[in-house]
Parts: structure tokens; C-alpha cells; sequence
């Protein structure tokens, strides 16, 4: 559904589980874990609040990276004949 649009589930036993993978970057971020009766009527918007946190986090991340220098290739030197 529309606020949730992205989100994956993934019920045991009595547990759902509210997640969301990230191809890009190779995460899977775990938006709430909780009863799977009252998941997504009662803690959708804490669900929605995780999800633009993490989404910031994240955003902070990529420009913190952006900044950095790629580390140098270790250089490799002729063995010595004997």
C-alpha cells in the first residue's frame, strides 16, 4: 500500500517481520518486528518514522563517503634473485 510501498513482510508463528532491501547497497534494513495482528494498523506510523530515520542515516553515510579518499593500491615489488 502507498505509505508502505517497498516494504517486504515476513510472518513466524506470531511474528511479522517488516523489512526492506536495499539492492543498491546491499542492505537490508529491519523496519519493526512485532505481533502480526497489530503491525500495520497500530505501528505503521512507527514503521514510517524507522524507515525516514534510516533513510537519513544512510543519505549522512553516502556524503560522508563522498569525501573520502579510495584507499592507495598497495605497491608490489620484484623479488630479489638469488
Amino acid at each position: 500500500r502507498t505509505p508502505l510501498a517497498g516494504m517486504r513482510k515476513l510472518s513466524v508463528s506470531h511474528v511479522r517481520i517488516v523489512y526492506g532491501v536495499d539492492e543498491d547497497l546491499r542492505q537490508v534494513c529491519i523496519y519493526m518486528i512485532g505481533a502480526r495482528r497489530d503491525i500495520w494498523m497500530h505501528d505503521q506510523p512507527a514503521i514510517l518514522e524507522r524507515a525516514a530515520e534510516l533513510a537519513r542515516s544512510i543519505m549522512q553515510e553516502q556524503k560522508a563517503d563522498l569525501g573520502k579518499q579510495p584507499p592507495k593500491a598497495p605497491v608490489k615489488r620484484p623479488r630479489k634473485s638469488r
